[in-house]
């Protein structure tokens, strides 16, 4: 099929994806869509979170030029006829918001309509999400205005879930630190001089042969920090994370598109950044930090944090995304908080509209009742007076974050 002269073709498989991956991957860096679009991300991410669920890859074709991709998954919830069968998209987590999706620019719209359109109801699925999508981004107002043209589609849910921190960089480091407040700048330098006086500061990066032994320090140094409040760290409370994070940093090093980042005195880690780039964005994933107490007075955090930026800066970076919650650190030394929203487009039949609303309710409930209240609240003081150790975050909590 043909839209606005593009070819339309929907890849089955992983296996057909990876015959395409070179101009899949081409694809995503042309049309500046995010890292998690890209062949291996969505290849290692169905391998350890969408085993049996069926695959879908919206692919638009110029001729022989790849010009946009989509990759979606189906899952179903619920039996019998009470059950919803939602398109998602691949490769996404609740708590890292997408910036860009993988379009050709001045036509998103068209396409976004006719995709919706197309898995509505090829896919016989009830729903499509597109959460959780970043204000940021200007893909909003595109699948708004796409949706609104079609007959069969409307949104069962355009909301704000939450706040995530962007940094948009300067073209020169002077620039960006002459942005922060005086005491900031003061903060900084007080923190870093304590530190050049106490230890022997020294930056490492991985590369492809040294990035497994740099994630065993950052996971094992990143559970450490977390369990010292009584909490598991992020390892631990996503099931499948670690695994997941292995493989990926395995396939995509080789490229320089994922790395750890050190500040170590001699051979001990003091603040240690996981991340991943592509283009003009770097995706901050989980930070790691020593527990020393001279170096935490100092800041050891926040200091890595700017020199961070510097070297960014010095890249070419445009853009961090450094995920969702509201850190003032963050804020204070120049990020900017931006709301990201669940986008949940729904089959305009009433059965339909029913069965995506309950489900989405379900969603809210556990929301509230589970991880606000019981996870985040109830269990870590239950544990204080027990002593158990923290159980790993609900699977059925994690699969319903719509």
């Amino acid at each position: 099929m043909t839209v606005e002269g593009f070819q339309v073709r929907c890849l089955q498989s992983i296996d057909e994806l990876q015959v395409h991956k070179d101009e899949w991957d081409a694809c995503v860096h042309r049309t500046k869509g995010d890292i998690y679009f890209c062949g291996d991300w969505v290849s290692v991410w169905m391998k350890h979170f969408g085993k049996g669920h069926p695959f879908r890859g919206v692919c638009l074709w110029e001729g022989e030029n790849l010009v946009g991709v989509l990759p979606i998954y189906l899952e179903k919830f619920g039996l019998g006829p009470f059950s919803v069968t939602m398109a998602r998209l691949v490769g996404v987590h609740s708590s890292y918001p997408l910036l860009s999706l993988p379009l050709p620019a001045g036509k998103k719209e068209t396409v976004l309509s006719d995709a919706v359109s197309r898995i509505l109801s090829d896919e016989n699925c009830q729903g499509i999400s597109f959460s959780p999508i970043s204000g940021h981004a200007d893909d909003i107002a595109g699948l708004r205005s796409a949706v609104s043209s079609l007959p069969n589609a409307c949104f069962s849910a355009d909301t704000e879930i939450g706040k995530h921190t962007i940094f948009l960089l300067p073209d020169s480091f002077e620039e960006y630190f002459s942005s922060l407040s005086k005491s900031r700048r003061r903060e900084y330098r007080k923190g870093l001089s304590i530190l050049e006086s106490k230890y022997s500061l020294e930056r490492r990066v991985s590369d492809q042969k040294t990035i497994a032994a740099f994630f065993d320090r950052f996971a094992k140094l990143h559970s450490k920090q977390w369990q010292a409040v009584g909490k598991a760290g992020h390892f631990q409370d996503w099931p499948g994370s670690e695994g997941f994070y292995r493989e990926l940093l395995e396939k995509m090093s080789p490229s320089g598109q994922c790395g750890i980042e050190e500040y170590c005195d001699q051979d001990e880690v003091l603040a240690a950044q996981f991340f991943f780039q592509f283009g003009e964005k770097t995706y901050w994933r989980l930070i790691a930090r020593t527990l020393d107490p001279l170096a935490t007075k100092a800041g050891v955090g926040r200091i890595g944090m700017v020199e961070r930026i510097m070297h960014l800066i010095d890249q070419g970076v445009e853009v961090i995304e450094s995920g969702a919650g509201e850190y003032d650190y963050k804020t204070s030394y120049g990020g900017t908080l931006t709301p990201f929203r669940r986008c949940v487009i729904v089959r305009d039949q009433k059965w339909s509209k029913v069965r995506v609303a309950t489900l989405l309710a379900w969603a809210d409930f556990l929301d509230l009742a589970y991880y606000r209240i019981w996870f985040l609240k109830l269990a870590p003081r239950l544990r204080k007076l027990t002593g158990a150790k923290p159980r790993p975050l609900w699977r059925s909590w994690i699969r319903t974050r719509l």
